[in-house]
């Protein structure tokens, strides 16, 4: 049976970060959150432990210590769902941010609407942007080959083109693309989330889908004046997870159900986007980079935790979305180059 927020009576929010690893407890008292206590460690994503479980495994047993609650079993798996006797936990969330931000290479047409749309889609993730081309820019299709090569990208958001718009100068970054995929070694070659024109799909995918991971989704900028990242969110933070995946011990394994279950979480937390939690100004942190499913934790040898105070603060349910849907600008001499350009 699916949980909501709104319908939990606890939750367990683990944040594994670059430093630290944080287990934080909350309960639902008369339609508030209500946060009890944190337990923190090391985060173990490098050596020696080089497995992201470890770490994890110590932030709960000292919530545990904490709130003498338990949480996990004898062997070593959380208790979901809450039980009758005050111990387990409805619901449980994870999410992941330990180890360098991705690499992204933004792809546009013009800076001030695809490749804007694409820099806040980029923000909605732990990445930073190692360049960006454009058809604004004066390198020729040679240095900006060069330059996508020297960037060594982990992904590439390739947007332009509102419907109906622009497909010529698209197929031109497409082709830049296909010839810098060709050039680097499998391991080295980025994914591709193709957030542009939707009439250029398939081409997109006949070009490019032999030589890398290709992701489709709806067009950022689907008019001058319209901006819709929430799909393109959804895709990049299924990026962001499959990279971690192959890069962080143990993340696959705490990942107990793989895609499946990845794309429910997501697909779920977009359904309480309405009913998100705001946390106290006090104790607010970082935003989450990706939530993960929550497996079995490997048994290690018992550790010293970090001390961890408890501190109690109420969060309530708030009902404000994320993001906003319509852009409001001001005049745009070159708007209609995104349907027009280099089309001719």
């Amino acid at each position: 049976m699916e949980t909501t927020l709104r319908e939990a009576d606890s939750l367990l929010a683990i944040d594994i970060g670059d430093i630290t690893t944080r287990a934080v407890l909350f309960d639902s008292v008369e339609g508030r959150y209500r946060f009890l206590a944190i337990g923190s460690s090391p985060t173990t994503a490098v050596a020696p432990y080089q497995d992201v479980r470890e770490g994890v495994r110590l932030a709960l047993a000292r919530l545990q210590e904490v709130t003498g609650r338990r949480l996990i079993s004898d062997d070593f798996r959380l208790l979901v769902p809450e039980q009758e006797n005050g111990s387990g936990i409805a619901t449980v969330t994870v999410t992941l941010s330990a180890g360098a931000p991705l690499r992204i290479v933004i792809m546009g047409l013009l800076e001030e609407i695809s490749v804007e749309s694409a820099r806040q889609l980029a923000a909605t993730t732990y990445a930073g942007i190692v360049d960006t081309i454009s058809m604004n820019d004066r390198r020729n299709p040679e240095s900006r080959l060069d330059a996508l090569l020297s960037a060594r990208p982990d992904v590439i958001i390739l947007a332009g083109g509102i419907e109906g718009g622009a497909s010529h100068s698209v197929l031109q970054f497409v082709d830049t693309v296909r010839l810098a995929c060709r050039l680097l070694p499998n391991e080295q070659r980025p994914v591709v989330l193709y957030a542009g024109n939707q009439a250029l799909v398939e081409e997109v995918k006949t070009a490019l889908g032999s030589l890398t991971d290709v992701r489709i989704t709806s067009n950022i900028r689907p008019a001058q004046e319209v901006e819709s990242l929430e799909p393109a969110q959804v895709q990049l933070a299924n990026i962001y997870r499959s990279i971690r995946l192959r890069q962080l011990g143990g993340v696959a394994e705490l990942d107990a159900r793989h895609r499946a279950a990845l794309m429910y979480e997501i697909c779920e937390a977009r359904e309480l986007r309405h009913e998100r939690i705001v946390p106290d100004a006090q104790v607010a942190h970082g935003a989450a980079a990706a939530a993960l499913d929550f497996g079995r934790l490997e048994d290690h040898q018992s550790r010293a935790a970090r001390r961890v105070a408890s501190r109690v603060h109420d969060v309530p349910v708030s009902g404000k979305t994320l993001h906003r849907g319509i852009l409001v600008h001001g005049r745009d001499h070159h708007a209609v180059l995104e349907r027009e350009l280099a089309d001719a």
